[in-house]
């Protein structure tokens, strides 16, 4: 059985040459292990060093850090690697939506390394810039092989929903030294200094050598180290008793090799004679160990026989003669037939194999059947226990039920139910298998929907599938026309074109579905870093609806399905901010720039929108668009802004607009919808999994949830609804589903 080191933790952070106390260090997160006694899984001890790429990281670092530890407690898997992926997921995941609510200036990529230590063995895992450097036996290394990091474009925490995850497994040896380091640390000084600072102790020792490596040079470099030691605890005793012992037992066997030579000095009854001996191991320099010999059986088996004989000759008297020529019976004589019958009457012991199987296997079965009461005596205290637990969460819950059901206050009755819901919830958790606690579970469910006027969608059929596209791939954009489908990857700068089926439930196969992407060329205009689509229906000059794709280099590329791809002029002042939203009405183009804190209407002219650019919002209009998250128009505009806000302008002046939901305020929206064709405004709800649907003057008429065992809108980025058809489009990740909402 391999001996599990002891490791020792330190950690340190160094900001324009000063070290912040560790308290202070919003990137690094050092957990110990939960117990494993009476639980499923030993998840270890979890260390987490993230490292941003701007100056003031603390925001970013610490949203990366608590996401990945929180989801790493709480993703089920037994797998260590598995559950440090879906933890760095859920923290890209988290970034690249505060990302997505920010302007480009502030938004902010993140590196990170993850490690668990269980068992004596190491799970690391790796994402970006971040390191993590091995030294044993006096060689520095990477973890993670720069071969395995060589060659590619990596996407990093927060760049989009899925980074590049590299993964490294090593066992841990006593004399181990291990650095989870920013990428910076490397250039603190030459690897062979590193190195050097790496073998200075354990983890305290090595972190303070570090600091003065960099502050001795000078080096005003930012960075953060967590450094792990490991150390066998009896391996300084181990070697000091061999040692000793090795040094007593070789001066024993010289000694007594030394007596038996001398022969006159014996004191053994086999002195001076060819008896052979046993030799004691002996433990040589370096831990060495030379085999010893050993002899036969039959002489073990004597040599007891032959003691006791020579005891009885004592009795004789040494003085007394042995003489056999003269034919008497001598003392010679009765020391042979005393041997004799020593020798006659000696037991010999033989080895009965069925008794030494017996006695070797008796006490492994006991223990095993020991070991399996045990194991029945803590699985039956467990599931005791854990039924009591689910009956007491029942009883409740069934309580807060009836006291809901008595009340005639809505808002009581919502409260109630809820808390009922996740008692339950709680209680199938435990029992899954429970259908008594799945029946009422769903009875509560059924009661809270329908006081919240909650719509379960059952069904969500996948139209397009964008997880084969390269890497960094972050679709962001949805528009539905007909039965043409619009998706926008402003990370791949190129939009995707599907067609419908009649149903409007099935995307026809398309081989080649890029419409445009970057490199493009259209007359003299190439194609770079688009910035956002809109369909702009035909009003005024605009004789026809089309799709406009905005270009970051003042350019916009118009597809009209008759005609192909041509290009646009666009007036400079839609540029001259930050372009977070665009969307278009009776010909015109409107945008939203955040940065300006203006929403701008560009009428259409014969040679595009390069004519005019106006504000829509009339002078004596104020309104805080720095917010704004994305918008939608219909002849009256709807602005959403990040913190659930909705707000309506008509002709340039502010409406009103409640947009109250009876349950819960909206929470981490994604995108809003409407159009002249419908009747009501979509709101996506990503923070509560769900999409709510409002009258055009603001009140709550239904939410939508997804019922079905993926939770869809949990992810969804953007949406498109027709309701003469009755379907949902909803953008979710890198896939597009339709889901029927009625008519």
């Amino acid at each position: 059985m391999r001996n599990k080191p002891r490791t020792v933790v330190d950690h340190i952070t160094v900001m324009a040459g000063a070290r912040l106390e560790k308290a202070r260090s919003p990137g690094i997160a050092i957990s110990e292990p939960s117990s494993a006694f009476l639980s499923r899984t030993d998840k270890g001890r979890l260390l987490i060093l993230v490292d941003t790429d701007v100056a003031d990281f603390a925001h970013a670092a610490e949203l990366v850090r608590d996401t990945v530890a929180r989801e790493y407690a709480q993703v089920s898997s037994p797998s260590v690697t598995s559950c440090l992926i879906q933890a760095l997921r859920a923290a890209s995941y988290a970034l690249y939506n505060e990302n997505n609510r920010s302007l480009p200036i502030d938004r902010t990529a993140a590196s990170a390394v993850c490690a668990v230590v269980r068992d004596g063995e190491l799970y690391c895992a790796q994402v970006g810039d971040a390191d993590a450097l091995l030294l044993r036996f006096g060689e520095l290394r990477r973890l993670v092989t720069s071969e395995a990091l060589a060659g590619r474009q990596e996407v990093k925490l927060g760049e989009g929903p899925i980074p590049d995850v590299h993964l490294a497994h090593a066992l841990l040896q006593a004399g181990d030294v291990i650095a989870f380091c920013s990428g910076s640390v490397l250039a603190l000084a030459h690897p062979d200094a590193i190195a050097e600072v790496l073998s200075a102790g354990d983890a305290a020792s090595v972190i303070e050598s570090l600091y003065r490596l960099g502050a001795d040079n000078g080096n005003t470099t930012d960075y953060s180290c967590i450094m792990l030691s490991a150390h066998d605890e009896t391996r300084a005793g181990v070697s000091s008793n061999r040692r000793t012992a090795g040094y007593v037992q070789g001066a024993t066997r010289a000694a007594s090799t030394q007596t038996l030579e001398d022969g006159e000095n014996a004191t053994s009854p086999y002195a001076g004679a060819a008896h052979p001996a046993i030799e004691a191991p002996v433990f040589l320099a370096g831990g060495g160990r030379r085999r010893s010999s050993l002899v036969k059986n039959a002489d073990l088996r004597v040599e007891p026989f032959a003691l006791r004989s020579r005891a009885r000759l004592g009795a004789l008297g040494a003085d007394e003669p042995v003489d056999v020529d003269e034919g008497r019976p001598g003392a010679g004589d009765r020391a042979v037939e005393l041997i004799r019958r020593t020798l006659a009457s000696a037991r010999v012991w033989r080895i009965d194999p069925v008794r030494t199987t017996l006695a070797i296997l008796l006490p492994l079965v006991l223990v095993a059947v020991l070991g399996a009461c045990g194991l029945l005596f803590v699985r039956a205290y467990q599931a005791r226990e854990q039924q009591e637990q689910v009956a007491s969460l029942r009883q409740r819950a069934e309580k807060l039920e009836r006291d809901a059901l008595a009340s005639q206050d809505a808002t009581a009755q919502r409260r109630l139910l809820a808390q009922a819901d996740k008692l339950m919830a709680t209680a199938a958790e435990l029992r899954g298998d429970d259908r008594s606690v799945a029946a009422a579970r769903q009875r509560i469910v059924s009661a809270l929907d329908q006081l919240s006027n909650v719509v379960r969608l059952a069904e969500a059929t996948g139209l397009v599938d964008l997880g084969q596209e390269p890497k960094g791939s972050a679709p962001a954009r949805l528009i539905v026309q007909g039965i043409d489908v619009f998706i926008l990857d402003p990370a791949l700068d190129r939009v995707y074109k599907y067609l419908l089926d009649s149903t409007g439930s099935r995307a026809q196969p398309n081989p080649n579905p890029i419409l445009i992407r970057r490199g493009d060329r259209f007359g003299e205009a190439v194609v770079g870093d688009l910035l956002g689509m809109a369909w702009i229906p035909g009003g005024g000059m605009r004789l026809r609806g089309g799709l406009v794709i905005l270009d970051a280099a003042g350019v916009a590329f118009e597809y009209d399905p008759a005609k192909g791809i041509s290009t646009l002029g666009v007036h400079p002042q839609a540029f001259k901010g930050a372009i977070q939203s665009m969307a278009g009405y009776a010909g015109n183009l409107y945008i939203i720039d955040a940065k300006q804190n203006q929403l701008m209407w560009l009428p259409p002219s014969s040679s595009g929108y390069d004519r005019s650019a106006y504000s829509y919002l009339s002078p004596e209009t104020r309104a805080d668009l720095t917010a704004a998250l994305d918008f939608t128009i219909d002849g009256s505009v709807y602005v959403l802004d990040s913190s659930g806000r909705i707000r309506k302008f008509s002709l340039g002046r502010s409406q009103s607009f409640d947009a109250g939901v009876p349950d819960m305020p909206l929470k981490d929206p994604s995108g809003i919808f409407t159009s002249a064709a419908t009747k009501s405004v979509y709101v996506v709800d990503a923070g509560n999994a769900r999409v709510v649907q409002f009258s055009k003057e603001g009140s709550f008429q239904r939410q939508f949830k997804y019922g079905g065992p993926e939770d869809v809108f949990r992810f969804v980025r953007a949406i498109s609804v027709d309701e003469g058809k009755g379907k949902l489009y909803a953008l979710s990740g890198n896939r597009v589903y339709v889901m029927d909402i009625g008519k």
